[in-house]
């Protein structure tokens, strides 16, 4: 079968030889797409691997950072108890004056209400004295170097 022009040479049909050149091409790239996706589920399978490593790391470290918060808080709480235990024995065993008798009276407020107006106005009385002794000791003075 010739075409109708006539520069063009005749078509002929495909050689066995060109045909298993062709199949042998195919069967390369199929080969070389089987060891691509080989490749890419190994390397899948390496990243899983990573991430259940990295999973596991993570999860020690939560449980470890549990485990030492538990403890601090524990030892947080038997410092307070400490603590309360030396406050109560001081106010059950003091001789100091006002300070016991404070410590008892935590339940009642008004008891302590009152010892505390007793001893603010206790305060404000000593320096009222103090202001009018040195008040009076200035005008002794003054009156003093007028003579």
């Amino acid at each position: 079968m010739y075409n109708s022009t006539p520069s063009s040479k005749p078509i002929t049909c495909w050689s066995l030889d060109n045909i298993g050149k062709i199949q042998e091409k195919e069967e390369e790239e199929e080969e070389e797409e089987r060891r691509r996706r080989k490749r890419q589920e190994k390397e899948e399978e390496e990243e899983e691997r990573r991430r259940s490593k990295r999973q596991v790391k993570e999860e020690e470290e939560t449980e470890e950072e549990r485990r030492r918060s538990k403890r601090q808080e524990k030892e947080k709480e038997e410092e307070e108890r400490k603590l309360t235990r030396v406050v109560e024995d001081f106010a059950q065993n003091t001789t100091a004056h006002g300070i016991g008798s404070m410590w008892r009276y935590r339940q009642r407020p008004l008891g302590a209400l009152w010892t505390v107006v007793t001893t603010v106005m206790f305060i404000l009385l000593l320096t009222y004295i103090i202001t009018e002794i040195q008040q009076f000791n200035e005008i002794e003075v003054f009156s003093k170097v007028n003579k």
